[in-house]
């Protein structure tokens, strides 16, 4: 095949892959073997072949094509020209049409065995027309694992331009193989195979907590790959070069902070990876300013560090916190009670600052139980339900509340707000989650069953 009919076809896959990104998101509504209804890419990721049982068919052409698909008794199932669809029911075929009037740009996925497809433009034979047509096999997420390009410029009898036989099956060493130019004198084709049974292998590399760290400027780290992965078609970007550069996976630290590197396959298999870089600055000074609150509000501590560039930024406060005036998580201050206590706030590195809260308010009330209002509930895999708690009595100071104890394989704690907590069922099963009081340690529990 000539390289400018080459340059053709993958200048299609470029135009219309965001056809195939686009069609995938309102892809198979049902599993074509009958069952669950596929609602997102999880559940498709549920079904042993997911997408790997399909094929995504594309055709392009400044012509009216119609694409037409056969069953293996030579039965027509299913249809389009354009404008007009039949047979698309959105179970075993999905075709979206996006070309303009008198024009076709065609994206269709279809089972990749059992079936001919044959595409058609009028009825004579030796009709000049130009189409493309690119077969792509899928991985069971609907990656492209491999393509198949075909490329016709004249019909033949019944106005046939192309025949693509499905009938045993689409596989990467037939996908270029599909139609014969014995029977279709001007067709060419191409193949192409494309790099996406890969993933990103951090074992060589310090990554505590999902951050790949370099401790100094100059360091560097490499990131290499586990399964089939094309290094020559694998492309690098680093979200912030001030930070980090990379190159071939290889990074460099070039200053202090935080940045983001992205891998990703440029062989059209839409496969990419990122994931965040920090180059550590740890701070030799931390300062606060005293904070004032009414009982029962809140407020957000800032400490400032001697740069901008400061990565460590986590302090650990220390406070007296049985005089039940202020609670303090993470760099929220709670006021609970009237009073005034010093709180030390130590940063990474050990630079440490102190400083005061005021409270205005009465003095505590005790908390004297905590309860569950729904202790017993049943929800479906996949399904969010909020649950409401309640702490005895309803004015009491400290309204905080701890859970655990639940089996986190069966259900999840997504956030709680207030009162209320989350759940979101991830697999059958029967669990109970635990609540504690911060104040008196009241303990309350309630038993929670995932359903199919």
């Amino acid at each position: 095949m000539n390289s400018s009919k080459i340059n053709i076809l993958l200048a299609l896959t470029a135009g219309i892959v965001i056809i195939g990104v686009a069609a995938v998101a309102i892809l198979l509504r049902k599993n074509p073997a009958g069952g669950e209804i596929f609602s997102d890419f999880s559940n498709f990721s549920e079904s042993d072949e997911g997408m790997s049982a399909f094929i995504n068919l594309r055709a392009e052409s400044e012509k009216t094509i119609t694409i037409k698909i056969f069953d293996a008794n030579g039965k027509e199932v299913a249809s389009c020209d354009g404008e007009n669809e039949t047979g698309f029911n959105g179970d075993n075929f999905t075709c979206d049409q996006f070309g303009d009037l008198g024009a076709t740009l065609t994206s269709i996925y279809m089972p990749k065995k059992g079936y001919f497809v044959r595409f058609y433009y009028g009825e004579k034979a030796n009709t000049p027309v130009d189409l493309f047509a690119t077969v792509n096999l899928l991985n069971p997420d609907g990656d492209e694992t491999a393509s198949g390009f075909y490329y016709t410029r004249s019909t033949i009898e019944s106005g046939e331009a192309l025949g693509l036989d499905l009938i045993s099956g689409v596989t990467k060493n037939k996908i270029g193989k599909l139609a014969s130019a014995k029977k279709y004198p001007s067709l060419t084709t191409e193949e192409k195979s494309y790099s996406n049974d890969w993933e990103l292998d951090f074992s060589n590399v310090k990554k505590p907590a999902d951050v790949v760290v370099l401790d100094n400027i100059g360091d560097t780290a490499v990131i290499g790959f586990i399964g089939k992965a094309n290094p020559d078609v694998i492309e690098w970007l680093s979200h912030d070069e001030s930070v980090v550069t990379v190159e071939n996976g290889v990074l460099t630290a070039v200053g202090h902070g935080r940045t983001v590197i992205s891998a990703y396959a440029s062989d059209a298999s839409g496969k990419s990876q990122m994931f965040h870089v920090k180059v550590t600055l740890t701070s030799s000074t931390v300062e606060f300013d005293d904070i004032e609150l009414e009982a029962g509000r809140r407020d957000l501590i800032m400490p400032r560090f001697d740069s901008d560039l400061v990565t460590e930024v986590g302090i650990d406060y220390d406070y007296d916190e049985s005089a039940g005036v202020i609670i303090i998580d993470d760099d929220v201050v709670f006021g609970l009670a009237g009073g005034e206590i010093e709180v030390t706030g130590t940063a990474p590195g050990g630079a440490a600052g102190k400083f005061k809260v005021t409270v205005e308010g009465g003095p505590p009330v005790p908390a004297r139980g905590i309860s569950f209002t729904s202790p017993n509930v049943k929800i479906r895999v996949n399904e969010t339900v909020e649950l409401e708690t309640t702490v005895y009595p309803e004015n009491a100071t400290n309204q905080w509340r701890e859970y655990g104890g639940y089996d986190k394989s069966i259900i999840e704690i997504p956030y709680t707000i207030g009162s209320m907590l989350a759940i979101v069922g991830l697999r059958e099963g029967v669990t109970e989650i635990t609540m504690t009081s911060r104040d008196g340690g009241h303990k309350a529990t309630a038993t929670i069953t995932v359903e199919r």
